[in-house]
């Protein structure tokens, strides 16, 4: 049978393999009989050179080795074996059958070998010496590769923390002392002495820092993560950090550190932050230069207006409903959107100022809405044609002036509803909205559009304008 065969054999059948090399050809027989016997797969040699050769061909569990052979004495085969990586798993007795003093046995096990038997032996104390050293072989294999999968699992975690660029550390929550620290942090903070107080080495004070948030995850919180950020005044980094516990090798409840330098974020922040605050700065002095500029424009219209034949208060009304748009942007935090509630009362009540033949009572109902600020002064002058129309052509003075606007949000359609009304007169039924000559009603119909709105419009008994348009947002 072959090295290889006699191998697969003997792991396919459970039978540990033994060598035995003696040049007694009769207690080489009698000795591998017992061993078979007591169930042990066995091969046989009779010299140095033949167990040498043997055991490195098939690797045997146990070897049985007397010390007296013609060629090589045994404990130098012990040394040789014992030397040979290639049969480090193998364990080797040596046999005598002599009688040997114990310093002649302890020379043997000074040699390498895992057990000394001096002849004669019975064969239930061979058997059980031989069991009793394959038992402590398996033992060992079972511990070797234990320990060799503890350091492989440790060589994983080593060579993770290693290659992460976090800074990772482990700190003892009740004395402050480090007990790990990967390459990133002592190259950030210096190497240190095992069991340091953090403290001390991440920013030179002499007592647990008042900031610290080490124990975040403790009692209560224990396992939970706690973020935090802060700034390192030793190397005036900005740092983002995640504590967790973890149970450590000794059984403890410990806390584990995970440091990101957003020192580059924090800058970007910072930058960011400063455009904002100069482009809303620079948008308000816009605002309010425009403002102040269609003022400027009204009052030469006013002005004007003494000076020739055509009435130029629409003109004036529609600029000044341009005009509130930016004064609102500029007295608001935001840029983007107006708040109609405001900006309807204060238009409404700038035009009717004007009205000054008899008061007009302006009646609202208008929900917590904001539009965009396009929407707004489309919204703004469609308010401006209707209130200037109803001032026109609407009161009357059978009845008290009173100007309606309500708007709301439909959720259901995802559509906003303004409704404008007055008292006093019907609309004319001869007028049609959709195709008419008057400029203030093309307009209305043409800011409608411009919102991707639909208006309606009920003449009698009292006129109501109603426009629904779409919610940009959704």
């Amino acid at each position: 049978m072959s090295a290889k065969d006699r191998q697969e054999s003997s792991e396919s059948n459970g039978k540990p393999l033994i060598l035995i090399v003696d040049d007694d050809q009769d207690i080489l027989m009698m000795t591998s009989r017992i061993l078979n016997k007591a169930g042990f797969e066995v091969i046989e040699g009779s010299s140095g050179e033949e167990c040498l050769n043997l055991a490195r061909e098939h690797k045997p569990e146990l070897i049985l080795l007397d010390v007296m052979l013609p060629d090589i004495n045994g404990t130098e085969v012990c040394q040789r074996i014992k030397n040979d990586r290639t049969l480090k798993d193998s364990f080797l007795i040596l046999l005598s059958g002599q009688r040997t003093s114990s310093d002649e046995q302890a020379d043997g096990l000074t040699c390498g070998a895992d057990g000394y038997i001096a002849r004669p032996i019975s064969q239930r104390e061979l058997i059980a010496r031989v069991e009793i050293m394959l038992r402590l072989r398996r033992a060992q294999m079972e511990t070797k590769a234990h320990a060799e999968a503890l350091t492989l699992e440790r060589n994983k975690l080593t060579s993770l923390f290693d290659g992460i660029s976090d800074i990772i550390y482990v700190v003892d929550p009740n004395s402050y002392e480090l007990l790990y620290s990967n390459p990133a942090f002592r190259e950030t903070f210096g190497e240190h002495h095992e069991y340091e107080k953090c403290y001390r080495v991440l920013h030179d004070h002499t007592k647990p820092c008042s900031f610290c948030d080490v124990n975040q995850t403790f009692g209560d919180n224990c396992w939970n993560h706690y973020s935090w950020e802060y700034f390192n005044e030793k190397n005036s980094r900005w740092y983002r950090c995640i504590n967790r516990s973890i149970h450590w090798p000794n059984g403890n409840i410990v806390c584990l550190q995970q440091m990101s330098d957003i020192t580059e974020q924090k800058k970007l922040e910072n930058e960011l932050r400063q455009t904002v605050k100069e482009k809303d700065f620079l948008m308000k002095e816009l605002n309010h230069r425009v403002k102040n500029n269609l003022n400027m424009v009204s009052s030469l219209i006013t002005l004007k207006n003494d000076e020739i034949e055509y009435d130029l208060s629409d003109l004036t009304h529609q600029i000044k409903a341009i005009g509130l748009i930016h004064e609102k942007l500029y007295q608001t935090e935001s840029l983007t959107e107006i708040c109609c509630r405001d900006y309807f009362d204060d238009l409404l009540n700038s035009i009717f100022s004007s009205f000054t033949t008899r008061r007009v009572r302006i009646e609202k109902d208008i929900e917590d809405i904001c539009v965009s600020t396009k929407t707004a002064m489309s919204l703004g002058l469609i308010i401006n044609e209707i209130a200037t129309n109803a001032i026109k052509y609407g009161f009357n003075e059978k009845e008290e002036a009173v100007f309606f606007v309500m708007m709301k949000k439909d959720i259901a359609n995802s559509e906003y509803q303004l409704s404008l009304s007055n008292t006093g007169n019907p609309f004319p039924e001869d007028i049609d909205i959709k195709n008419t000559n008057t400029l203030g009603l093309r307009l209305v119909d043409a800011l409608v559009a411009q919102i991707d709105g639909a208006l309606e419009l009920q003449k009698k008994p009292n006129p109501i304008f109603t426009i629904r348009f779409p919610d940009a947002e959704e």
